[in-house]
C-alpha cells in the first residue's frame, strides 16, 4: 500500500502562522479590554444625565449619550460599557435601560475625565474572544510543520 503523501511544509506553515497571528490578535484585544476593566474598578463616579437615547435607522445600533460634571467642566460621553456588544437585542435593551433624561451613574478615569462609561463591570462577552484566541493558537500549534524523525 503506498504511503499517503503529506502536504509540503510550506502549505502547513502559512496557515499555522496566520492562525497563530489571529489568535495572538484576539488575545491581545482581550488583554487590553481586561486591563481596562481592571483599572476601571478604581475610577471615580459622578451623577450624570442621559441626553440622547435612540436606535439608529438601518442597522440596529443604539446611540446613548450622557453628560456629567467633573471639576466644574461639563463633559459628554457615549460609551455604555468597556466591552460593548451591538445587535438588535442588545441595542434595544440599552435604549430601554437608559431612557432620555434619566439620571445615571457615570464612571470616569480621574487621569482622563473624558474617558467614561456607564457600566464598568466585567462581562461574559470576553469568554468567546478568549475561546477563539486560544482555539486559534492550539490549531496553529497543531498544524505547524515539524521535522520528521
Amino acid at each position: 500500500m503506498p504511503k499517503a503523501r503529506q502536504p509540503s511544509p510550506l502549505l502547513r506553515f502559512v496557515p499555522s502562522v496566520v492562525a497563530g497571528l489571529c489568535g495572538i490578535a484576539f488575545l491581545g484585544f482581550l488583554g487590553v479590554r481586561c486591563g481596562e476593566m481592571w483599572s476601571a474598578r478604581s475610577w471615580d463616579s459622578v451623577e450624570g444625565r442621559v441626553i440622547e437615547s435612540r436606535l439608529s435607522s438601518g442597522r440596529p445600533r443604539s446611540s446613548i449619550r450622557y453628560e456629567y460634571r467633573v471639576q466644574g467642566r461639563t463633559l459628554t460621553g457615549n460609551r455604555v460599557g468597556l466591552f460593548q456588544v451591538e445587535g438588535p437585542g442588545f441595542s434595544h435593551a440599552s435604549v430601554q435601560r437608559y431612557p432620555l433624561g434619566a439620571p445615571v451613574r457615570v464612571f470616569y478615569d480621574p487621569a482622563a475625565p473624558t474617558r467614561a462609561v456607564l457600566e464598568r463591570e466585567p462581562t461574559l462577552w470576553v469568554l468567546p474572544f478568549a475561546a477563539i484566541g486560544l482555539g486559534l493558537l492550539v490549531y496553529a500549534a497543531r498544524i505547524f510543520p515539524t521535522r520528521a524523525a
